[in-house]
C-alpha cells in the first residue's frame, strides 16, 4: 500500500506582529503535519484504492495582498 505523507511548511514573516491575531496561520482537521492520510483520502488510481477525497484545509490573516497559496507533498513512493 502506497501512504501519502502531507507537510506544511509555513515561513512566517509576522512572527513580530503587533497583534497575535494578525499572524497568519494554515492547517487542517483532516491531518497534522508530518501524519499519513487516512484512505479516504487518497488518490483512487496508479494502484492505489483511496476514495480520492480531498482533505479539508483552512487558512486565516493571510499577509495583505496576498493572491494564492502553495501546498507542498511529499509522497515517499513516487518516482
Amino acid at each position: 500500500m502506497r501512504s501519502i505523507i502531507y507537510s506544511l511548511f509555513f515561513v512566517s514573516t509576522f512572527a513580530f506582529a503587533a497583534n497575535p491575531s494578525d499572524v497568519f496561520t494554515f492547517g487542517s482537521n483532516s491531518f497534522k503535519d508530518g501524519e499519513t492520510l487516512q484512505m479516504k483520502h487518497v488518490f483512487n488510481s496508479f494502484g492505489c484504492s483511496g476514495k480520492n477525497l480531498s482533505p479539508e484545509l483552512h487558512w486565516s490573516n493571510p499577509p495583505s495582498g496576498t493572491k494564492s497559496l502553495a501546498l507542498t507533498v511529499y509522497d515517499p513512493d513516487a518516482p
